[in-house]
């Protein structure tokens, strides 16, 4: 088995049609891989039909946003690791 690190860097060097059709597989899959609860399903709607009522509260993301969030990651991740 690989590692994340692995999986990820040979996903970004996939011509562009395998990484479309990784997508279309992973959005096939979704429910399997990351199950999401009635709860959540609703929460999610409920966001979606505000934004969609006022578009004006949407903020667009920026490479940055990306970047912290995978800093934010690799903390959670390195802290579970770090308790076991």
């Amino acid at each position: 088995m690989s590692t994340l690190s692995e999986i990820e860097e040979a996903i970004l060097e996939l011509p562009l049609t395998e990484k479309s059709q990784l997508v279309d597989w992973l959005d096939e899959h979704r429910d399997e891989i990351a199950p999401v609860t009635d709860g959540q399903r609703a929460e999610l709607r409920r966001r979606q039909s505000e934004l969609l009522e006022h578009p004006e509260l949407a903020q667009p993301l920026n490479a940055d946003f990306f970047v912290g969030l995978r800093r934010k990651v690799a903390d959670v991740r390195t802290a579970q690791t770090s308790a076991r």
